[in-house]
């Protein structure tokens, strides 16, 4: 159990380093190896069989956020806006991680304004973030 998750985040490690290679190696194996009775793994195992790379800015400001570096999150949002992001999903994403930020540092006016933003262009898509 929590082997396909295991996979998955060292692929994450790697491609933050710059080494798609790897990371893409991680993904191959994650079709290949352990099991998929947990979520963590089920979860792992949908990312590897969709077989293509989250965007490297997003992954990190999502990493910093779930690890509870919030402010470390915000310096690195303040690198970016919405429209560096060519990908529709790409720009709902940072705006729900940008709320997400704000929301966990107390800003409660940024976070709402963002909330509704993602909850205004997000309505009809299939991700769940």
């Amino acid at each position: 159990m929590f082997y396909k998750d295991a996979l998955q985040q060292t692929g994450y490690a790697y491609y933050l380093k710059g080494n798609t290679a790897k990371a893409k190696q991680c993904m191959q194996r994650i079709k290949s190896e352990g099991t998929s009775v947990v979520d963590a793994d089920k979860q792992a195992l949908r990312f590897a069989e969709k077989g293509v790379l989250p965007n490297r800015a997003l992954l990190q400001i999502r990493l910093l956020i779930d690890g509870g570096y919030y402010q470390n999150a915000l310096t690195e949002i303040k690198k970016y806006k919405t429209t560096d992001f060519a990908d529709e999903i790409d720009r709902i994403e940072f705006l729900f991680r940008t709320a997400r930020a704000y929301d966990e540092v107390g800003e409660d006016g940024m976070a709402i304004s963002m909330y509704k933003q993602v909850m205004k262009l997000g309505y009809n898509k299939k991700e769940h973030f």
